[in-house]
Order: C-alpha cells, then structure tokens, then sequence
C-alpha cells in the first residue's frame, strides 16, 4: 500500500509520539515539538506520495462547523479582544483532528495508534500507581494535570479507546495473547486510575457511557435479523442494574460541602444569561461579570472563572446563539457515531468514541466539559484518528480486492 521508506519510519515514529505527548500532558514542550515535526512530514508525505486530502466525513464535520461558526457570530458583535482570543485557542486546540485525520495514511497507522495509546496509558497508571504509594492515603489523584478532575478528563476520554483496543483483541483469539493481556490489564489499571481521582463528574461520565453503548447494543440485538440472543441481553441487563445499583449504594458518599455553591454558580450565570441574551457576556469575561455584579450573597466561592457547568457557560458566556451552536454539535455529533454503529460500521473506534464523548458531556454537567484545553485536544485528537480508521479500513479492502482481481 504505501512504500515503507526511511522517510515514512520517521513520520510513524512522529504519530507515535506526537499521540503519546497529547494523551499524557507530561511535557508541553513535547507536545509542542511532537506535533509540530508531525504536522511538517504529514505535509511533506502527503505531497511527496500524491495521499491527496480528503475531507472528513459530513456527520461529523457539519456541526463542527457549526459548532465553531455561531460561537464566532455570538463573539463579534462584542467588539471584545480577550473572547476573540479565547474562541480562537478554542478553535486552535480542535485542530489536532486534521493533524490526525491525514497522519493515518501512515503506514501500519492502526498498529501505530494501537502501541501509542496503550503506551499512554501504562505511563498514566503506572504513574497513579507511584502516587497512591507515596502520597498520604485518601489523597485525590491528580496524575500529570493540576488538579483530579482534569486528570479525569484525561483518563475517561482514553480509557474507552483502551478497552475497545483490548476487546478487539479477545474477539479476534488470532491476534497475539500477549498484547491482549497487556491492554486488558490496563484497562482496568484505567478504571482504578480514574477511581483514585474521586472526580464524581469523570467517573459517572465513564459509566454513563458504558451504561449507554450497553443499550445501544441491547437495541441492536432486538432488531438484528439474525435473532435475539437471550443470554446476551440477560448479560447485559445485569450489568445495567449491576452499575445503577452500584451507583445509588454509594450516593450519600458522592456528596460534597461545596455542592450547594454549584447552584449558586448555574443561578448567577442564568441571571447573567437574562441580562445578555442573545451573545452572552462573552467568552472571557464570566469571571469579571461574576464578581462585579452576579455573586449572590449567599456564595463564599468568589474568585471563581466559570459555572462548573458546561450548558452554563454557553449560555453565560455565548447567549441563545453560542448555545445553540453546542447543542448542534451534540446531537449532531451523537446521531453521527450512533448511525455508524447501528450500521454496522466495521471500524471498532466508534464505539469508544461515542463513549468518551458521552463520558466528557456528563462530566462537563459539573465541570467545564468540552471546553476545557485538555478535553478539547484528546477528544480531537482521538476522533481524527477514528475518522482516519475508516480511511485505513477502506483502502485495505480496495487492496484485497485488487489482489483477488490479479
């Protein structure tokens, strides 16, 4: 398919590196550089090689730019330097999805992502591992980020790419038992890792996602032609009340003394929201609104820069237009990767796709969700190389085809 030169071992090293750095945020210097040499060779391959540019598929590219485009046009009408800015880096740290989108002609791309991301996240949990026994017991972790829940948002939005890696594996019993091992064995040090962070947001995320793809696979079966498989179902019906029932057992441990400030925080931002309805007080200024005028007095958190609520923060920060904009993204973005699975799409990155995106839209009902830096540059990342997938997957049976016909 593609010659296996000097030129491309060094853009495979790249991917590999560049995916490394953005799924870890152990160096931002190595994320900087990674990146950067990998955006140059993927330039340079793709020209030297004739690979041409597609353009992402439709579903998904559709609200992404809508998404961008009514943030835009609820910005500009503010006259307002700082939100520009803001809107921008918002924009600049979706991009990673083109990097990784063209980077997967690649040779070997799927082998490639595959070492990468469980490479991550070895270094994630090994590293929760070291902080679990050296720091005071009870501690939240907050692995390579400033604080637990961004390192949540790190860990919920690879973690599903990990456990579909490691499912793929167990489905197809040809491929090498112990890179199977490996990947299932991380998986659930991801579990755990995420479970140290104590994020209430990141880990009902996680399993909000899986309950979901559980139903979603229930809802297949149903309609599939080939039958029902009842001890499927049972199975996962199980599991289903398994994670509810596990999740009610343990609500009166989920609450927390700074729960109430939460409320008083999506209050201020309505009111907020009422005064500014149509654009918003705008992207940077939510922080200066709220100290100057929207604090309630009841509120004791008060050098706060956002709602802890991602709906919130749109309607705060973007009005009725930026608002509108997110919510097309959503359900434009669900539709999307839910066609794809009821399809019967073929490429298995789907799944953990739409499990990390459900995952990073309920956390973001207690946090800044997919408008957080780091969120933003994962998720990206990740979705480019699962559009590229199908890109790989395509061009392989083109290939089989061509020998078949030789």
């Amino acid at each position: 398919m593609y010659r296996h030169d000097l030129a491309d071992q060094i853009w495979s090293g790249f991917v590999f590196l560049a995916l490394f750095f953005t799924s870890t945020f152990v160096s931002n210097a190595g994320i900087s550089i990674s990146v950067g040499l990998l955006a140059v060779l993927t330039l340079y391959m793709h020209y030297k090689n004739n690979y041409g540019w597609p353009i992402l598929q439709k579903g998904f590219l559709y609200p992404y730019i809508i998404f961008f485009l009514l943030l835009f046009v609820a910005t500009i009408p503010l006259f307002d330097f700082p939100s520009l800015h803001k809107l921008w880096r918002c924009f600049y740290w979706s991009l990673p999805i083109f990097l990784f989108y063209y980077a997967g002609a690649v040779r070997n791309f799927p082998k490639i992502f595959e070492k990468s991301t469980l490479f991550s996240m070895l270094f994630l949990s090994g590293y929760t591992l070291y902080l679990v026994v050296t720091l005071p017991e009870g501690t939240r972790i907050s692995g390579t980020l400033s604080h637990p829940n961004l390192y949540a948002v790190l860990v919920e939005l690879i973690l599903p790419y990990v456990i579909c890696i490691a499912l793929i594996y167990i489905k197809h019993k040809d491929y090498k038992k112990t890179t199977c091992l490996i990947a299932a064995i991380l998986s659930v040090a991801g579990v755990l890792s995420l479970l140290f962070t104590q994020s209430r947001g990141g880990c009902i995320g996680f399993f909000a996602g899986l309950m979901f793809l559980l139903l979603l696979k229930v809802y297949m079966m149903k309609i599939s032609s080939t039958g029902i498989s009842i001890k499927k179902i049972c199975m996962c019906a199980m599991l289903i009340v398994v994670l509810v029932g596990g999740f009610f057992s343990q609500i009166d441990k989920l609450s927390r003394s700074y729960d109430y400030e939460r409320i008083l925080l999506w209050t201020s931002s309505y009111h907020m929201w009422e005064d500014h309805k149509m654009f918003g007080v705008g992207l940077a200024n939510w922080k200066d609104a709220y100290e100057e005028k929207y604090i309630l007095p009841a509120a004791k958190e008060h050098d706060l820069t956002m709602p802890h609520n991602v709906f919130m923060i749109f309607l705060s920060q973007t009005g009725i237009i930026g608002t509108f904009g997110y919510l097309v993204f959503l359900i434009g973005i669900m539709v999307f990767l839910i066609k794809k699975i009821i399809g019967g799409s073929s490429n298995y990155l789907y799944y953990a796709m739409l499990w990390a995106f459900i995952a990073i839209t309920v956390h973001g009902l207690v946090d800044s969700g997919i408008t957080n830096k780091f969120a933003l540059k994962v998720f990206f990342s990740y979705a480019g190389i699962t559009l590229a997938m199908d890109r790989v997957i395509d061009e392989e049976k083109n290939y089989q085809v061509l020998r078949e016909a030789k």
